[in-house]
C-alpha cells in the first residue's frame, strides 16, 4: 500500500479559471457590502416616511368619516 505511486497532473484550464473567479469574487466582496450597506441605508430611512404617509392618510379619513357623521 505504502509503495503505490500516485500520479499527479497540472491543474486543467477550466480549473485555473474556476479558481480566479473565486479569488475574484472574495476580492470583491466589499464593493457587495458597501452596495448592500447602501440600500440598507436608504430602506431604513424610507420606512417612517412610509409610515407616515399612512398614518396621515388614516388621519384624513377619519376626520372626512367624523365630518360626514357630524
Amino acid at each position: 500500500m505504502d509503495d503505490d505511486i500516485i500520479y499527479s497532473a497540472p491543474p486543467s484550464k477550466s480549473d485555473e479559471e474556476l479558481e480566479k473567479g473565486f479569488v475574484t469574487a472574495i476580492i470583491d466582496q466589499p464593493k457587495l457590502l458597501d452596495e448592500l450597506a447602501k440600500q440598507l441605508v436608504t430602506v431604513n430611512l424610507a420606512i417612517p416616511g412610509v409610515l407616515c404617509n399612512g398614518a396621515e392618510v388614516y388621519w384624513r379619513k377619519m376626520m372626512l368619516w367624523r365630518n360626514l357623521l357630524a
